[in-house]
This record gives structure tokens, C-alpha cells and sequence, in this order.
């Protein structure tokens, strides 16, 4: 038994290893391709993935799914400015015991503007995050010899719009919650002014001023959300081409 072992292992060894050859395996782009000696080395991928670009596409997905996240979660320090700023009532008038029990709730609550904008700080950072990842991504697409020229191109198309609409959203965000902020100050100062009188009492014009608020937060989020589905789309495309290769390599390895 050893000896056969031996034997077989001095056959494989004594097979002959082809070096100085210039053709490039069909699988690896034929002769379209230069000499295999100047292609680039490719980093390793475990077995069943899909690539290093497709990799980069699904933590890309992520992130902006972080960002629609952060984007969201604005309405709720938002809401308590809009309602907390200035005065909730009238200043000729004494708060009904429901104001008097909203506003003890809103002390628990953050809502301060330096917590806004520390929140919008955040928002343009993970856009910052995204927009360089994606170059990244795009870049790894383009170098990956299994995919075709149409996905690649479909991909530089793709993280090229994630970059610019999620830098576009949080500065249509930041703006956003910063004009709010400050129509809601400006109304607190108007109420402060003893000849002042509203048209409209505090309470029904903070609920107005946060629903108008989110209905222009809504799209911001919605663009988001269609960012993350052409990335979905462009994940699948990378991985349908994955499996079409391998499919392929295994039919002319059997």
C-alpha cells in the first residue's frame, strides 16, 4: 500500500508544469486577455462566494440602510424642539394642565438644538462613509475579470448615483432640520411679545410645523430606501454572473 502511494505521488510530481506560457485560460478572458504574467494577482475568495466587489455592494446596502435609520430616528428630538421651544402657550395665558403634563414628559426627552445638529453630524458622516465606499466598490467591480463589461458598467453607473444622492440627502436633511429649528424660534420669539397675538394657539401651529416637517422628511427617507434597492438589483446581477462561471468552468471540467 505505501509503496503504491509513493508511486502515485512521483507520477504527480513528475507531471510537467508549464512555465514561460502566454496563453490565458478561457475562463480567465481567452485571448482577449494579455499574457497571464501581466495580469494582475487576485486576491483569494473563499469557496461559494461571490467577490470581493459583491462583498463591498452588500456592506454598501448596509450602510445606507444605517442612514435611512439615522435620517428616521431625527423626527423624535425634532418633534421635541418643535414643541418644547419658547413658550407652549400663550405668555398671556396660563398652561392647561395638558400642556403642563406634554412638557413634563419633553424633560426626559432629548431636543436640544446642539443634540440636532450632533444627530446631523452623525447623518454626515455615514454619508462621507458611504460616498467612499462606494468608490471603492466601483473600483473593485471594474478590476474583477469574472464579471462582463455590461455589469461593470451597471455597477460604475450604480455606486456612482449611491454616492451623489446620499451626499445630496443629508445635505437636504441638515437643511432641512435647521430651518425648522428655526421657524420654531422665531415663533417662540414672537410669542414672547406682549402685543403679540396669535392667530393660532401653541399647541395646533408645533403640531402643523412637525407635520409639515414630516412630510419633507418622507422623500429624503423614500430615496434612500431606492438606493438600497438598486444596489439589491445590482448584488443580484454580480451573483447571477458568480454562479453563470462556475456553472460554466464546471461543464468543461467535467
Amino acid at each position: 500500500m505505501a509503496s503504491s502511494h509513493v508511486k502515485t505521488m512521483n507520477s504527480i510530481d513528475a507531471q510537467p508544469v508549464p512555465l514561460g506560457g502566454t496563453r490565458v485560460p478561457d475562463s480567465m478572458g481567452g485571448s482577449s486577455c494579455p499574457p497571464w504574467q501581466e495580469l494582475a494577482e487576485q486576491q483569494p475568495q473563499q469557496p461559494g462566494g461571490f467577490g470581493q466587489a459583491c462583498d463591498m455592494v452588500l456592506s454598501l446596502r448596509e450602510q445606507v440602510g444605517v442612514m435611512k435609520k439615522q435620517v428616521s430616528n431625527l423626527a423624535v428630538p425634532m418633534k421635541v424642539y418643535i414643541y418644547s421651544s419658547g413658550a407652549y402657550h400663550s405668555p398671556s395665558s396660563s398652561p392647561s394642565p395638558s400642556a403642563l403634563e406634554y412638557l413634563s414628559r419633553l424633560e426626559c426627552l432629548p431636543g436640544s438644538r446642539a443634540e440636532i445638529e450632533s444627530a446631523l453630524d452623525v447623518v454626515d458622516a455615514t454619508a462621507t462613509a458611504i460616498g467612499s465606499a462606494a468608490k471603492v466598490a466601483a473600483e473593485a467591480a471594474a478590476a474583477d475579470f469574472c464579471l462582463p463589461e455590461d455589469v461593470k458598467a451597471e455597477a460604475f453607473k450604480v455606486l456612482g448615483a449611491v454616492r451623489s444622492d446620499t451626499a445630496q440627502q443629508a445635505a437636504d436633511c441638515r437643511a432641512l432640520c435647521l430651518v425648522t429649528a428655526d421657524t420654531s424660534d422665531s415663533d417662540a420669539a414672537k410669542r414672547q411679545q406682549p402685543a403679540h397675538q396669535p392667530a393660532k394657539e401653541r399647541p395646533e401651529f408645533a403640531k402643523e410645523h412637525y407635520g409639515d416637517f414630516n412630510l419633507q422628511l418622507g422623500p429624503i427617507t423614500r430615496k434612500l430606501f431606492a438606493a438600497q434597492t438598486k444596489l439589491l438589483a445590482l448584488i443580484k446581477a454580480i451573483k447571477k454572473q458568480r454562479a453563470a462561471n462556475v456553472s460554466l468552468e464546471e461543464e468543461l471540467n467535467n
